[in-house]
């Protein structure tokens, strides 16, 4: 039997897009794997020798990435705020009633790729009960429940009327009615308890539901814009990879073919040492500083030997000076210590001191000499002669650059080629991503404003009848609650006006009112909850279970045989399996069809053909993708549309190896190069034989560690201040001179000391200097020298006899480093287009969301009310007999008498409800024919006369306050006195005859014998013997 028809062109093409569109935002984050394996492409292989990969390193270009945002504001965060037992008993209760999915293996089938056929329901009736047997007993039962409901309240009511069903009981509790009491107590109190939680669960779901659908609109317009970013950033993503790295790939590849000559001949000079010309260079260039260092340490030495002379001759005249003057004073103290505590007689330059100067100094090596050797080397122009080889040298970078440039202009053509099929998909998936997002923003946002606008004009009445349900539930549930409160706190109900207004009587009105409710309200609950549980359960099975486990759905099944979304890649035409939209998403414009022009062209075609063989897309496999985060290439199975083999083997189906070939084989030197011309070698080694590596350095660095004079003058100078402080007045003028000598030694120390103290500082600072300046690496000059010579002589060898052979190997190094460059870009788009563009946690984020929106916040929320309801509907029964059982119960007036009263008062009423019966009238009319005219007097004698039963007897009619009302109207308790309260007159027809209209009396007799401990009121045996 065909249920779904097949649909127009239009249709389907809207439905497949906008379901497409839905599953294609969808993933799990927490299905998320680590990473991907990525497949690293070689399209050169083989192609260097291993020995030469130390020689010219390949070291890959560093690209940028993309700036993408991720202000992305989908949230899957649910709070069942504490109905999440509710929730889970539920879906138990779901899962045990119809289990497995929506329907059986097998019943329904896609005939004509879309076309949906329901099996025979004769021949499958038997799977159909299996499969929804549980779930029709359940709407069977709601459904009885619902329309007997009524039926037995009505017949409740007139059992009720006619004084059954408990309507009367005795006034006085039987011997177990007050364990009934509390049993049923209890009981009632329990399914009380379980009513309440129903009625809060119904209250909070109702509140949860309407919130979560007013909300609905806004999240989806979040997961919306989401999605819109995804996709703004996915053509960021494209773009930057095909189109920016690829300028950055162009323009790095281009800097290297400008500097091929550079590289090449670098190389070369690291092979065959002959990079030794940059240090023989870098000595004659340091000639220059090494002359100045030279004219430095001359300088400074003549200077500081200068001042040391002026200063010994100054100390000299000072110390005979002041020696005079101290012999003046010899008869004063202060003269006496001073010349005790300072031996003025040795006051000089310190001994070592001297003996530098005069010893050390004169010996150093001839530094005059050295600067005009240095001085010769310069003008006789060495560092021209060394230049003129490495100038030689250089030449073979400008030979091997203009054999490269003659090759760049094929190789770029090349380079552009890639670049024009790297625009070209870029475009292509920016045309197919642009049309995504038009039919999400347009079609997508329509659909949305439309449900919104249906849910805000009639979303309020499904909320006002959910509140409806809580209250008839809350007001069963008050009814219960309030007849429990009073009839376990209240006390017994009392016929008169000082009765309490919360006793059990009381109780027993509310209980009786919870149960009239729950009778009337029970058709229109049962319909509700009948309601929800049929709309709730075939959701949570046609829609939410499916989208979250997608993989094991018969429903997603069923979708993957009649969509087929490869057909969003299609030009028109038609599988034979699956119905293909027209033009879905094929480039405007352009003339063909999508997957034939990205990347690719016929040999692309001819590749799609070959790996789309045997592969189909589905809406599952979509689905089950993105909950892997995979990149968007590989959800959608884009190698379909961009044949990433065509562009793996682009380099290689034109011919860029020729191209390199013939560039790396156009590399040849002049191989007649001298390095280094023997006017420069011989200028070299009178360089080494100079006596620059024969100063002792060393010797210049003892001038600070000595101490320049041997007494401190800054010392000598205070103690002179403070003799002449001590010489008395008397001694004017030789306190003026001694005051003049302190001056003087002030200025020698800040003139010459200090003088001589900077210029050692100096001195041993330029002797360092020109140690580092003439070792360039070595222990002295002449070792450096020695060496590089050495090193360039195995240089020009090796230039000549192995160059041809070095530079060969090194245009073909340049060349397979130059593929590796290639190969690595190409390599770079591949995985990045395959595993990293378009990652999918977005979109898994927008499906987490969407789920959460629909199904956590509104299907949960809308199965766990009906789930609530139904329970609560079925407490109905049991508290509706116990609390009947429990009314009768609470509206005894006294306590349980004990077993005479309760025999006096069963025999009373055995001739039915409220009849006074004359017990000698028992027998009927013959009885009443033999005593036609007892006189009263008499049955008061034979009965023991008129008070003998009359307290017993008020008692079991309830009236235990006979002394109050006989004291109030004078008569006995049957007698109708004017005093008498009117509420206790007995309105029903009096059967018996006798005065007063009361009750029989009984005559005094003779006690019976003791085998008679009660009255007979059926059988007396006659007067005693």
């Amino acid at each position: 039997m065909a249920v779904f028809t097949k649909y127009s062109k239009s249709r389907f093409k809207f439905s497949l897009f906008c379901f497409v569109i839905v599953l294609c935002s969808h993933g799990v984050l927490c299905q998320w794997p680590g990473s991907f394996s990525r497949k690293q492409v070689r399209i050169f292989e083989g192609t260097v020798s291993e020995s030469l990969h130390n020689i010219m390193p390949y070291e890959p270009f560093d690209y940028t990435e993309p700036n993408i945002s991720q202000g992305y504001g989908s949230s899957s965060k649910f709070s069942s705020r504490g109905m999440g037992h509710l929730y889970y008993f539920t879906n138990l209760f779901i899962n045990n009633i119809l289990k497995d999915q929506a329907y059986p293996e097998g019943i329904l089938q896609v005939v004509d790729g879309n076309t949906i056929q329901l099996s025979d329901v004769r021949k499958e009736w038997a799977v159909y009960w299996r499969h929804y047997g549980p779930t029709l007993a359940v709407i069977l039962s709601l459904t009885l429940l619902g329309l007997l409901m009524p039926v037995f309240g009505l017949l409740f009511c007139c059992c009720r009327c006619t004084g059954r069903c408990s309507a009367r009981t005795a006034p006085f509790d039987k011997r177990y009615d007050f364990c009934r009491r509390h049993s049923y107590g209890m009981l009632l109190l329990c399914i009380t308890v379980l009513i309440s939680f129903g009625v809060v669960c119904s209250f909070v779901t109702n509140e949860n539901l309407e919130e979560g659908t007013h909300n609905l609109a806004r999240e989806l317009r979040t997961g919306l814009h989401d999605v819109d970013l995804y996709v703004n950033n996915t053509k960021v993503e494209v773009n930057h990879l095909l189109i920016n790295n690829f300028n950055e790939f162009d323009k790095s590849i281009t800097k290297i073919l400008k500097a091929s000559g550079e590289i090449v001949k670098n190389k070369l000079g690291s092979v065959s040492k002959a990079t030794v010309l940059t240090n023989l260079t870098n000595i004659v260039h340091g000639l220059a500083a090494i002359r100045n260092d030279l004219k430095e340490i001359d300088s400074l030495t003549r200077s500081l030997q200068t001042t040391a002379e002026q200063l010994d001759i100054a100390l000299k005249d000072f110390r005979r000076t002041l020696l005079e003057k101290l012999n003046q004073c010899k008869s004063q103290q202060a003269c006496r210590t001073l010349m005790t505590k300072y031996n003025i007689k040795d006051l000089s330059l310190e001994a070592n001191f001297t003996r530098l100067l005069h010893k050390y100094i004169p010996k150093l090596p001839n530094v005059t000499a050295s600067l005009q050797n240095v001085s010769e080397l310069i003008s006789s122009d060495i560092e021209h002669e060394v230049l003129k080889g490495k100038q030689a040298f250089e030449n073979i970078k400008l030979e091997i650059q203009r054999s490269v440039d003659e090759h760049i202009p094929e190789i770029k053509d090349f380079i552009g080629k890639i670049g024009g099929r790297l625009d070209s998909g870029a475009r292509d998936m920016n045309q197919m991503l642009d049309r995504f997002h038009q039919v999400l923003a347009g079609e997508g946002g329509r659909t949305i404003d439309h449900g919104d606008s249906l849910l805000r004009q009639y979303g309020h009445y499904r909320y006002y009848v959910g509140l409806g349900v809580s209250f008839i539930l809350l007001t069963v549930l008050m009814c219960l609650s309030l007849g429990l409160l009073c009839g376990f706190c209240g006390s017994r109900p009392d016929s008169g006006y000082s009765d309490d207004c919360c006793n059990k009587g009381s109780g027993a009105s509310f209980l009786m009112l919870g149960v009239w409710v729950m009778f009337i309200a029970s058709a229109a609950l049962a319909f509700v909850t009948l309601i929800y549980f049929i709309t709730g359960v075939s959701a949570e099975r046609v829609i939410c279970e499916p989208l979250k486990h997608p993989g094991d759905s018969r429903i997603f099944s069923l979708v993957d045989q009649i969509l087929d979304p490869s057909a969003l890649y299609g030009d028109g035409q038609e599988t034979t399996s699956h119905h293909v939209v027209q033009g879905s998403l094929t480039s405007s414009g352009r003339g063909g069809d999508v997957r034939y022009q990205l990347f690719g062209g016929e040999g692309g075609k001819r590749q799609t053909e070959r790996e789309g063989e045997g592969k189909t897309l589905t809406v599952s496999e979509i689905v089950r993708s993105c909950h892997k985060n995979a990149s968007l290439f590989n959800v959608l199975q884009l190698r379909h549309v961009a044949p990433l083999a065509e562009l793996m083997t682009f380099p290689k189906d034109n011919n860029l190896r020729e191209y390199i070939q013939k560039m790396t084989k156009s590399m040849k030197i002049n191989y007649n190069i001298k390095i280094l011309t023997p006017e420069a070698t011989e200028q070299l080694l009178r360089l080494s034989l100079s006596p620059l590596s024969d100063i002792d350095f060393p010797a210049y660095t003892h001038i600070l560690g000595e101490r320049i004079t041997s007494i401190d003058l800054l010392k000598l100078s205070a103690a002179l201040n403070e003799t002449l402080e001590k010489l008395p007045s008397s001694q004017n003028d030789l306190k003026l001179a001694l005051r003049n000598m302190v001056m003087y030694l002030k200025v020698h120390h800040e003139t010459q000391v200090m003088g001589m103290l900077d210029l050692s500082k100096r001195l041993e600072a330029s002797a360092i200097l020109l140690s580092e300046h003439l070792k360039f690496n070595h222990t002295s000059l002449r070792a450096a020298v020695d060496h590089l010579l050495l090193e360039v002589e195995d240089a020009q060898k090796m230039l000549d006899q192995d160059g041809p052979n070095i530079v060969a190997k090194l245009g073909s190094e340049f060349g397979s480093e130059f593929e590796k460059h290639v190969d690595h870009y190409v390599s770079r788009v591949i995985n990045h287009l395959e595993f990293d563009v378009g990652k999918c946690w977005p979109l898994s984020l927008v499906y987490n969301a969407t789920l959460t929106s629909g199904c956590s916040k509104i299907l949960s929320p809308y199965n766990g009310f009906w789930f609530a309801a139904g329970c609560v509907l079925l407490l109905f029964i049991p508290a509706i007999f116990i609390s009947v059982r429990l009314a009768s119960l609470y509206q005894k007036l006294e306590p349980y008498p004990g077993p005479e009263e309760e025999y006096l008062y069963d025999a009373y009423a055995a001739s039915g409800p409220r009849d006074n019966i004359p017990l000698g009238n028992v027998g009927g009319k013959k009885k009443k024919h033999r005593n036609k005219a007892p006189s009263h007097a008499a049955g008061g004698d034979a009965y023991g006369g008129p008070d003998a039963l009359n307290p017993d007897y008020s008692a079991h009619l309830g009236r235990n306050e006979r002394q109050r009302l006989q004291a109030a109207s004078g008569s006995t308790p049957g007698a109708s006195g004017s005093g008498a309260d009117p509420r206790f007159n007995d309105m029903a027809p009096k059967n018996w005859d006798f005065p007063n209209n009361g009750p029989p009396r009984y005559q005094q007799s003779t006690p019976l014998s003791t085998e008679y401990e009660r009255p007979p009121p059926y059988y007396y045996p006659g007067p005693p013997k």
